[in-house]
């Protein structure tokens, strides 16, 4: 028993590691994108991402209570699964709102080192919402029925019966 113990305490900080370094990543990647675009009047789209994003990111702060937010991909102790708001569609919309942001400062200023560090960027959140997945579906047992029915990013639209139907 000790020893499952030791293997499991050295999985989760080995975990915690992890979730640690794609935070920093995301956060040293951000910073970088945001620093680096140039001052310029944003085109009207380029403005409705970064509202789109700053609204999202808002919507789904508030189906979140402050002691279950979290910046690393580990859930809280007392954490709940969230299944309203836009997590009723989406499972990461925080990370989706970055990702507006990030598509908005791509699209304002698109010069290729800034491209290639939004790639990277992605590759970070992709990584970061495996972990987090990883870690709600050993806390939360009806997770993968939830991860069926939502996207990770953008919402999962299917067909209705009907549409398909009526062929």
């Amino acid at each position: 028993m000790a020893a499952i113990r030791r293997n499991l305490n050295c999985a989760m900080s080995k975990n915690r590691f992890q979730g640690w370094l794609l935070t920093g990543l995301q956060v040293g990647l951000l910073t970088w994108l945001t620093l680096c675009t140039t001052l310029r009047l944003p085109r009207p789209w380029t403005m409705g991402l970064l509202l789109a994003a700053v609204a999202l990111g808002l919507w789904a702060l508030r189906h979140l209570t402050l002691r279950q937010l979290r910046v690393t991909p580990t859930p809280a102790p007392h954490a709940r699964l969230v299944q309203t708001g836009p997590y009723a569609r989406i499972r990461h919309p925080m990370y989706t709102a970055v990702l507006l942001f990030v598509a908005a400062l791509i699209i304002h200023d698109p010069a290729p080192p800034r491209l290639a560090a939004a790639g990277a960027l992605v590759a970070v959140l992709a990584a970061k919402a495996r972990c987090e997945e990883a870690a709600l579906s050993q806390k939360f047992p009806d997770y993968a029925v939830y991860a069926q029915r939502t996207g990770r990013f953008f919402p999962r639209f299917r067909h209705s019966r009907v549409l398909s139907n009526s062929r």
